[in-house]
């Protein structure tokens, strides 16, 4: 019987902004083409390749983004680091650059510092690849292409540094069109494979000792709680009020959210004939979201934007957590005994996943 074929593990760290979007899925289907069984360059030599970051590897969590970030996807971890950009280069990151005394431009900007800090310390690992889009925007407004382009200096000024004598000297990759990089990025990776020899890898450090389920649950549990019963009032800047500090939660001013359908002093639906009846109008009342989402296992609740949909979501995995973590609790007393675990799981995220 032949023996199992042994695989080593290389982790891609993704780093752009969100306009080069096609390129990071590009990224994906060349890696996936990489690791198919028998056929893919990475599966012959050996190795199964990972792409990460932030779009479908980092959970919501509360704290400085980028640093939650590193958190999840330690650089210590990536073996391979590549970068993307073309117009636009991100945000401030609210963190300084050690090397050069300013603040960071961008997440890209802030994640490149530390692969680079570490190839430095390592000796060529992680790989770096970069690589950069030439082509300009298409577009026939003045005013679009001048918002385009607003942070084009920023990206003009990062690339320099790769000059021989600058902060991180190196070379990029340009391209002008999504199906070029891919066709670039492709043509890397299996480049890096053929010449890659697995004892190259440092050590990786310790695992983390192991934490019991209970406390991954109460920990989860306890974050559903923050996110659920926070508000996300934009509108509200602190310079204009004085009070934005003091912060709004969900529990404070949830009205509870009624449906379109009738029931009558015992709970039970009425026709619709029946509740618009003027003898059993007065004897009627509107069945409520909880006593709908108690009574049923699965239930689809429709309504108009700002009807409160989201709002009595929030409100019930707030409090459905909340008796989890203490069972003895008061809230949603009149709740079926059945055991439900809350997990809120947002489409416009996982869509990205899919």
């Amino acid at each position: 019987m032949p023996d199992k074929k042994t695989y080593q593990k290389l982790k891609i760290f993704l780093a752009s902004p969100s306009d080069v979007a096609k390129e990071r899925a590009y990224v994906r289907a060349v890696v996936a083409d990489l690791n198919k069984t028998g056929s893919g360059v990475a599966d012959k030599e050996g190795f199964q390749l990972e792409v990460i970051g932030y779009d479908t590897n980092v959970a919501p969590d509360m704290g400085r983004p980028q640093s939650l970030i590193f958190d999840q996807l330690p650089p210590e971890s990536w073996d391979i680091f590549i970068g993307i950009l073309w117009l636009r280069f991100g945000a401030p990151t609210g963190e300084i650059n050690s090397q050069t005394s300013e603040p960071f431009k961008s997440g890209t900007d802030e994640e490149f510092s530390h692969a680079y800090k570490l190839w430095k310390e390592h000796g060529s690992h992680p790989r770096l690849l970069f690589y950069r889009c030439m082509r300009m925007p298409e577009t026939q407004n003045i005013l679009e292409a001048q918002t385009k382009l607003a942070q084009f200096p920023q990206i003009e000024t990062f690339f320099a540094q790769f000059g021989p004598n600058a902060n991180h000297p190196g070379y990029y990759r340009t391209y002008q069109t999504p199906e070029d990089f891919k066709d670039a990025v492709r043509q890397d990776l299996q480049q890096f494979l053929l010449a890659y020899k697995k004892e190259e890898r440092p050590p990786s450090p310790p695992a983390p000792p192991r934490e019991s389920v209970e406390t991954l649950q109460r920990r989860y549990l306890e974050k559903l709680q923050i996110a659920c019963n926070l508000l996300p009032l934009a509108a509200i800047a602190k310079e204009s009020d004085p009070h934005a500090s003091l912060r709004l939660t969900l529990d404070k001013v949830y009205i509870g959210l009624n449906t379109t359908l009738q029931v009558g002093k015992d709970g039970k639906p009425l026709s619709r004939e029946l509740a618009a009846s003027p003898e059993t109008r007065e004897k009627t009342r509107a069945l409520t979201a909880l006593e709908a989402a108690a009574n049923e296992s699965m239930l689809v609740i429709l309504g108009d934007p700002g009807s409160g949909k989201s709002s009595f979501i929030n409100h019930l995995l707030r409090q459905l957590a909340e008796r989890q973590l203490r069972p003895a609790s008061t809230l949603l007393q009149d709740w079926p005994p059945r055991d439900c675990f809350p997990i809120r799981i947002l489409l416009r995220e996982l869509l990205v996943i899919l």
